[in-house]
């Protein structure tokens, strides 16, 4: 096992690149699930397979055609399947190695960790929103105040009914509560 635990069979490459696969977390801290963007795992594949199809070794073509990669919104599986890939990557008691598919791997992770980096700090505003409401719902505030909370359920609504996962009543229940407080800090 490779790079992000690639995978050899018959002599092709395989790596599956999933969120796990980087050590990345599937929870927030208040327990959300995380959602990953399809978007983070088809520019992986893509940039792995411009990378490896740009520095693998060229000697017919077939290599480079043997190159390529699918993604879902769970993650992107990449592979070089030309039954000589991994001799060329790691190579033999008689041929050098002439690296192409692990690098392009580790290439394409780093293209995307401004977006995997973007990712979770909406997850860490999402659950320092979380832990705000909790904590202020039951102080007093000013109108404005009220308006922002009411504001904050909203959007904690939209991402956790998006999600499916989980109940959204307390929210409601937040939202049903601060909207009776404004009204009778209106009034």
């Amino acid at each position: 096992m490779g790079y992000l635990g690639t995978e050899i069979r018959d002599g092709a490459l395989y790596c599956d690149i999933t969120p796990q696969s980087l050590g990345l977390p599937m929870y927030s801290i208040s327990g959300f699930r995380i959602m990953w963007p399809s978007h983070i795992w088809e520019n992986i594949g893509q940039a792995f397979e411009e990378q490896a199809k740009a520095t693998c070794p060229v000697r017919t073509g077939y290599l480079r055609a043997h190159i390529g990669y699918a993604s879902d919104a769970g993650g992107t599986e990449c592979w070089s399947d030309a039954p000589y890939s991994a001799y060329q990557e790691y190579g033999t008691s008689r041929m050098h190695a002439q690296p192409y598919f692990e690098s392009a791997l580790q290439s394409a992770v780093e293209s995307v960790q401004s977006d995997i980096d973007a990712n979770v700090m909406f997850y860490n505003d999402l659950d320092a929103d979380w832990m705000f409401l909790m904590g202020s719902s039951r102080t007093s505030m000013s109108v404005e105040e009220c308006q922002m909370m009411i504001n904050r359920i909203l959007h904690l609504i939209a991402i956790i009914e998006a999600d499916g996962r989980y109940d959204p009543t307390p929210l409601y229940d937040a939202y049903y509560e601060l909207n009776e407080r404004l009204q009778y800090l209106l009034e």
